[in-house]
Order: C-alpha cells, then sequence, then structure tokens
C-alpha cells in the first residue's frame, strides 16, 4: 500500500502547531466541503480512518480547535494511504482560515506538497 508519512515533532511548538493545524482544518474543512451533501460510506470510513490515526498520538482538544499530542519528549507519525492523504489536503484547503494564520497554513500547504509517497506494509 501507497502511503504519505505526516511526522510531527512535539519537541517544539512548530510541531505541536502543526499537529494542531493539520487536525484542526480535517475537521472544519471537513464541514465546509461537504455542505449539505451525503458523504457516502467510502468518505466517512476516510474520515474515520484518520480520526483514528490522529487520535493514537494525541488528545482532541474539547472545543474542537485541534489536537494536544500525547508527550513533548518525541515524535508521532501519522501514515495516511493515498485517499485519505488527499482527502485530509482537500479538507485543509477548504477550510476558512483567519486571515491571521495565513503563513503558517501556507507551510504547512508547502510541508504537506513535499511529502513523498512511500510503499508501506500495511
Amino acid at each position: 500500500m501507497k502511503v504519505r508519512k505526516l511526522a510531527f515533532d512535539s519537541t517544539t511548538e512548530d510541531g505541536r502547531q502543526r499537529a494542531s493545524l493539520i487536525y484542526q482544518g480535517f475537521l472544519v474543512g471537513g464541514n465546509v466541503a461537504n455542505g449539505q451533501r451525503s458523504k457516502g460510506a467510502d468518505v466517512i470510513r476516510r474520515e474515520a480512518g484518520i480520526m483514528r490515526k490522529f487520535r493514537k498520538i494525541g488528545s482532541e482538544l474539547s472545543d474542537g480547535s485541534g489536537i494536544l499530542l500525547k508527550n513533548e519528549s518525541e515524535t508521532f507519525t501519522v501514515a495516511l494511504d493515498v485517499p485519505q492523504f488527499e482527502l485530509l489536503v482537500k479538507y485543509f484547503e477548504s477550510t476558512p482560515w483567519a486571515t491571521r494564520l495565513a503563513i503558517e497554513i501556507e507551510d504547512i500547504l508547502d510541508w504537506l506538497a513535499t511529502l513523498p509517497i512511500e510503499e508501506s506494509d500495511g
């Protein structure tokens, strides 16, 4: 299976913020991207798979504003298959980000665009 691996360094503010903003964008953008349309079972399964992977590395903030990584002493990796990755990017790009976050969001979009596709055992 082909995957893209998102690595978040919890020892840095940038790594923690990147994980949180990506997860926040996924949650908010998913609602914006789909509006009132039905998603279908395949999309819901992809969304659930992404959420499970992020929840393994951290705790969802109660206000939905992102995710808090489990601890601040390691790097966490989220491996997404190609359809999951494409959905995450679509939702992230659909998020109505505050202008004050433009630099951070641009940096994340550039980072996501550079992640290589790798082979994974499963």
